[in-house]
């Protein structure tokens, strides 16, 4: 179920809002749900409201994307996705166009997170290890 709920995650169209190009951010809220669930019976679904600026998406190509299962965002913008699978990690600038492979010889790469010095940390679920790339591509 991880995977799954990852992968259909990933596959939505990514929601950008990068620098504030829209004018107004959005502002996204939520109406607070009765936190009262009896066994038995459907949970209402959250049903976002935006009361500010737009939301511009968009889609990855699914011919650089094999069995996402997670993402990140580097200092500079730019968003790289783990491919469980096949064990790569792909990126994307931040006008989300494919740029390339970073990174070599992960078995399942499931999350990537960055510090703000640039520094990656990758978790490989294959290996049972979390790699630390530094931002001079030393790992």
């Amino acid at each position: 179920m991880k995977v799954s709920f990852k992968i259909f995650f990933c596959l939505i169209p990514l929601v950008l809002s990068i620098n504030n190009i829209y004018g107004q951010a959005p502002s996204i809220s939520y109406a607070t749900p009765v936190n009262v669930y009896t066994v038995g019976t459907a949970i209402t679904a959250l049903v976002p409201t935006n009361t500010g600026g737009s939301v511009s998406t968009t889609t990855l190509s699914t011919t650089s994307v094999s069995g996402p299962s997670g993402m990140g965002l580097s200092p500079a913008g730019n968003l790289y996705v783990t491919q469980y699978t096949n064990g790569t990690i792909t990126y994307y600038n931040s006008s989300v166009t494919y740029i390339g492979t970073f990174g070599t010889g992960f078995t399942n790469p499931d999350g990537i997170v960055f510090d703000a010095a640039g520094n990656a940390y990758i978790v490989d679920a294959g290996a049972g290890s979390v790699f630390k790339i530094t931002s001079g591509g030393i790992k």
